[in-house]
């Protein structure tokens, strides 16, 4: 009986030690010098104030989880785009037309891995009546069918630039902000780097940015498996009769790990050597050196999947580059009450929003062009 009661003991020590328990911290900012940045810190002011996850979200596997869920689902119309190959992508515009006008900014939201809705419905309707919310849904994700035997890798940016120029085109007088969660950070932030002044997409954010890919594809845990088997059911299922003239389809099912799916669904498609030669051509810090748009990186220390140490601290000494990380948050998670409210997407409208008035305050001019 002693040793139960002791047993019983440790573990509620152990549990309230290691994530019940509410610890309030300061978010470190790391960013170089410019007037940029100083107008941000002053303007948004959550980025001095305490994060503190709900009681009970200071484990960083139930955090990561508990954000999956989604008790209010938005209203969403879709838009399905045509690409010059015969591929097919499409928009999910958040239905809030009514409070809007023809130059209202536009925010586009790139999904992580799996496409889904899940996790990012928060920061859409932060930014419902503020900005003209579109979801991109890359070739085969979210419901959209392949009507070719082509897939995006990680960081292939042409069917995403094929959006943002025809998105462009629908409203001209429209400034443009990025918003990238996980794995879709690799997309906006090769996109941002190849397009660099012509990107048409200004103010930027990462959340739960993985930097580097490879070391993301490796992490060997459960979460691995869950992205695995989301993979597998709703992306090449549903694609398996327009797959299988460039994908061993048996191979890909029987695959145990990340890098060998990829390897088995996206090397003959790319004509990929290895998986080497896959990631030389997706790295998405491979042009972050040429970025001329302002980007907010969002991570958490804690971060099961894009674990803290893969963050390049040096890189954030950039003027137009800042990193915002907190000691709680789970992976893309930053929930901050019980309404699973995120505090990332409030601080990634936040800034945004500030970095737009930053320029039609008069000051220098970091709107990328065409």
């Amino acid at each position: 009986m002693i040793f139960v009661v002791i047993c019983v003991g440790c573990l509620a020590v152990y549990t309230y030690y290691a994530g019940f328990r509410r610890r309030k911290s300061i978010p470190k900012l790391f960013y170089g010098d410019s007037k940029l940045h100083e107008y941000i810190i002053n303007k948004v002011p959550r980025l001095k104030e305490p994060y503190t996850p709900p009681w009970g979200l200071g484990n960083r596997h139930v955090h990561t989880i508990i954000c999956c869920l989604e008790f209010s689902p938005l209203n969403y119309k879709r838009e399905n785009v045509h690409l010059p190959d015969g591929g097919l992508v499409s928009l999910d515009w958040l239905d809030n037309e009514a409070c809007l006008t023809d130059t209202s900014p536009v925010l586009v939201v790139i999904p992580g891995v799996g496409g889904g809705k899940e996790g990012i419905n928060k920061v859409c309707k932060m930014a419902a009546g503020r900005f003209r919310v579109v979801v991109f849904n890359r070739r085969g994700h979210c419901g959209s069918l392949l009507t070719t035997p082509r897939l995006q890798c990680f960081g292939e940016t042409s069917d995403f630039r094929y959006c943002v120029e025809h998105i462009h085109r629908k409203f001209p007088n429209a400034a443009m902000a990025g918003v990238a969660y996980s794995a879709g950070t690799a997309i906006l932030s090769r996109y941002l780097g190849e397009y660099a002044g012509r990107s048409y997409i200004g103010p930027s954010v990462f959340i739960g940015s993985g930097f580097d890919l490879p070391e993301f594809e490796a992490m060997g845990t459960v979460y691995e498996k869950f992205i695995l088997h989301m993979l597998k059911t709703s992306l090449v299922k549903p694609n398996e009769h327009i797959l299988k003239p460039v994908v061993d389809i048996k191979a890909v099912y029987n695959s145990k790990s990340i890098e060998e799916f990829e390897g088995h669904l996206y090397f003959k498609m790319h004509g990929f050597k290895d998986v080497d030669d896959m990631w030389l051509h997706n790295d998405p810090m491979a042009n972050v050196d040429s970025v001329v748009s302002p980007v907010l990186c969002i991570n958490s220390l804690d971060d099961p999947i894009c674990v803290a140490g893969n963050i390049p601290y040096d890189h954030f000494q950039r003027p137009n580059w800042m990193l915002v990380t907190t000691e709680k948050g789970g992976h893309c998670g930053f929930i901050e009450n019980y309404k699973l409210e995120s505090w990332a997407g409030k601080l990634a409208v936040d800034y945004i929003d500030a970095v737009l008035e930053y320029q039609d305050a008069g000051e220098e001019d970091i709107t990328p062009k065409c």
